[in-house]
C-alpha cells in the first residue's frame, strides 16, 4: 500500500532495484503477490507524472496482455486497471498498438466483471483520442462492441 503515497510513488520509479523487483512480482505464478503487484503498478501509474517513466520501463506490454488472458479474474481486474493508467501515455498507446493489444481491450470490453469493463472503456476513450487507433477501434470487431457499450445501462460503462 506504500505505491498510495505520492512520496513513495517517486521512491519507487527512482529505484531501478525496487521498480524492477515490482515487475518481476507482477509476473509470478504465486496469484495474490502478482495482484498485489500489478494493483501497486497501477497505483503508480494513476498519477500522469509517473504514467511516462512506467510505460518505458521494463514493465511490457505482453507481459501485460498475457495477464490479460489470466484465468484468474483480480488479475484480469487489475492488468485492466494498469492498461487504463499507462493508457495516458502516447507511448504506451504506440506500444499497445504495435502489439496488437486493443483486440484484448476490446475483447475484456465483454468481460463478465464490471470493474474489467469499466477499465476496459476507460482504455478505449483514451485510445479513441489517437489517430493511430481508428483502424481497430472502427472495425467490424470494435463498431459492434462500442454499439454495444453505447447502450449499456451503467453511465460509467457507457462510451
Amino acid at each position: 500500500h506504500l505505491s498510495l503515497r505520492h512520496e513513495a510513488k517517486s521512491e519507487i520509479l527512482n529505484s531501478k532495484a525496487m521498480m524492477g523487483s515490482l515487475i518481476d512480482l507482477s509476473k509470478m505464478t504465486d496469484l495474490d503477490v502478482c495482484r498485489f503487484a500489478l494493483g501497486s503498478i497501477a497505483n503508480i501509474a494513476d498519477d500522469n507524472q509517473f504514467c511516462r517513466v512506467i510505460s518505458l520501463s521494463q514493465l511490457t506490454v505482453t507481459s501485460l496482455l498475457h495477464a490479460l488472458d489470466s484465468e484468474d479474474t483480480t488479475i484480469v481486474r487489475e492488468t485492466s486497471r494498469v492498461i487504463a493508467n499507462l493508457l495516458s501515455s502516447t507511448e504506451f498507446q504506440a506500444a499497445i498498438l504495435k502489439e496488437g493489444g486493443v483486440s484484448s481491450i476490446i475483447r475484456i470490453s465483454l468481460f463478465h466483471d464490471y470493474e474489467c469493463v469499466r477499465n476496459a472503456v476507460l482504455s478505449l476513450r483514451k485510445l479513441a483520442a489517437n489517430k493511430a487507433s481508428h483502424g481497430i477501434l472502427f472495425s467490424q470487431e470494435g463498431v459492434g462492441v462500442i454499439m454495444h457499450l453505447v447502450g449499456h445501462d451503467d453511465l460509467q460503462i457507457r462510451v
